[in-house]
């Protein structure tokens, strides 16, 4: 049985909030986690542009970090006003060129679909990515939905939200633009350049077990065939005057569910010898799969199943149309991942 000791980390992401206006603060994370870490590990620190200076970037490299993630969100005036971001255009890209100066592997994000944008607008975006080339990008569509502040302004008649079918012009002017500069697509969201593929992003798309520590931090644990989920209460006060943890006990159907959404979001796509190990679950395509697979939507290559990636854009839908096609497992959680 391993233990504690037996613990090896391979991937440290510190994200979420403001983690770019500490330093110092980070010396005593990487004092305990020393004996854990293995030689490869990818240390990632997400950043706001604006934070970035070299004494900074100086010394979260000496602290160990290896990968950086600006959160830029856009180069469009309009945009970045539309975003409520902070930094101009010329600090967003001023603070790439500073990361590259002591970061080999930087990551930028982008968000796409934010209100009144327009084609030509998301193509200079892309442009001036091609022309910065950052060796991996997360393109994300603007979030309506929950308690956000779009989604209350978009609720409100303030904004409105672009159709669907313009939302997916978009999403395709990316695919192009970035195949054009090299760019790898292995999920919907993130595009690499070649050896630079975020190891932290595919321990949540293949469903691998991470520790997560925070104010409204998830983690997922490999106690069990199915494992446990857990989570930290969202508000900072409550995890630090009652930091419990709330466990979400998994089923079979669960796991099913959540694997066919996450693998199909990704180019490996949905491995069905995967399935019938884990639930005894046999592949039987729908007549809707059927279609697709007849029409090329959908390519079933031996034991992998995978979407084309013109319908990554829809993969929430396709997730649900392959969940279907597996006998149905049972929706009771395993006895082992309850506590005794």
């Amino acid at each position: 049985m391993s233990t504690i000791k037996d613990l090896r980390i391979g991937s440290i992401f510190i994200g979420g909030g403001t983690p770019s206006i500490f330093v110092d603060e980070y010396e005593r994370l990487f004092e305990l986690l020393e004996g854990y870490i293995d030689g490869d590990i990818e240390i990632t620190l997400e950043a706001n542009p604006n934070d970035l200076t070299t004494s900074r970037l100086s010394g979260w490299r000496e602290l160990g970090f290896n990968r950086i993630s600006l959160g830029v969100q856009t180069f469009d005036k309009q945009g970045l006003l539309a975003l409520t971001r902070e930094h101009s255009r010329k600090e967003a890209i001023d603070s790439i060129d500073l990361a590259k100066g002591h970061f080999k592997n930087i990551n930028v994000d982008l968000i796409y679909g934010w209100h009144e944008q327009s084609v030509d607008q998301w193509r200079e975006d892309l442009r001036v990515i091609g022309d910065l080339s950052p060796n991996h990008l997360s393109l994300y569509l603007l979030d309506y939905s929950g308690k956000t502040p779009f989604s209350r302004l978009q609720r409100s008649g303030q904004i409105g939200q672009e159709s669907s079918e313009y939302l997916e012009k978009l999403y395709l002017e990316a695919c192009k633009a970035l195949r054009e500069e090299g760019f790898d697509h292995e999920e919907v969201s993130n595009w690499s350049k070649p050896g630079f593929s975020c190891h932290h992003n595919w321990i949540y798309w293949q469903m691998k077990p991470y520790l997560a520590v925070g104010a409204g931090s998830h983690g997922y644990l490999d106690n069990c065939s199915i494992g446990t989920r857990y989570s930290y209460p969202s508000s900072l006060l409550g995890f630090v005057q009652s930091p419990r943890i709330d466990l979400d006990f998994r089923t079979l159907d669960h796991w099913l569910m959540e694997y066919t959404t996450t693998s199909l979001r990704t180019k490996k796509g949905v491995l069905l010898d995967k399935i019938f190990d884990k639930t005894g679950c046999s592949f039987a395509p729908s007549s809707v799969v059927t279609t697709a697979i007849d029409r090329g939507l959908i390519k079933v290559d031996g034991n992998q199943l995978t979407l084309v990636e013109a319908e990554w854009f829809r993969e929430n839908a396709w997730s649900f149309e392959v969940y279907r096609c597996f006998n149905q497992v049972h929706s009771e959680s395993i006895a082992c991942c309850r506590p005794q």
